[in-house]
């Protein structure tokens, strides 16, 4: 969708379908920092800088929309509490990325892909796209290794193992919640960092 170095002539706003960001590693493997939903900015960093560092690749098929810099100028000089929007999803991207940087290295790989499943519930729930015990999870065994930092091999143990824990069950490009709080333990879970109760980006526009 969006390669890293590229020049984007605006920003993008996932409408429908879902995307992630990525980071090429010089092996030649993936890094995943962050999955996008409907309703999630893909790359604002473009309106002030010039280049991606990083690339946007679509998980599933994708409808977005696209705001040049012309348009944004116009829309954020019409209404500046456009302005305070953008900046209150910058810093909720920051506060996950700190809570993903922090997993990475401080959860276990169950801990990891437990935290994960717990967040798109709840992001997926924000979105009006699942509820809090069945959602979708169109992520592929590749795709879960690259945002939980393991190989495919392992990820699909771990999906295993959530199962035969009974904590949750992955497949078919959806999740069902069997134990809410035993997933959230497993996962050292708090949403806070997600500031899903603020609903800032529709109250400020």
């Amino acid at each position: 969708m969006i390669s890293e170095g590229s020049r984007p002539a605006g920003i993008h706003v996932v409408l429908e379908g879902w995307a992630c960001r990525y980071k090429t590693l010089r092996d030649g493997g993936r890094h995943i920092p962050a999955l996008l939903l409907p309703g999630d900015f893909c790359d604002l960093q473009a309106a002030m800088l010039d280049r991606m560092d990083h690339g946007i690749a679509a998980i599933t098929p994708l409808r977005v929309a696209c705001i040049s810099q012309a348009q944004l100028a116009a829309f954020t000089a019409e209404r500046p509490n456009i302005v305070l929007a953008l900046q209150w999803a910058t810093l909720v991207d920051l506060s996950a990325l700190r809570t993903w940087m922090v997993g990475l290295s401080g959860r276990s790989a169950l801990g990891r892909v437990a935290h994960l499943v717990c967040e798109l519930r709840d992001r997926s729930f924000n979105a009006n796209a699942g509820d809090r015990n069945h959602f979708p999870f169109p992520l592929t065994q590749v795709e879960l290794a690259d945002a939980t930092g393991q190989t495919a091999v392992h990820a699909n143990r771990i999906v295993s193992q959530l199962r035969s824990s009974r904590l949750a069950d992955i497949r078919g490009g959806s999740v069902t919640i069997l134990d809410g709080t035993a997933l959230e333990s497993v996962a050292e879970y708090d949403p806070a960092y997600l500031h899903l109760d603020q609903a800032a980006r529709a109250d400020l526009i």
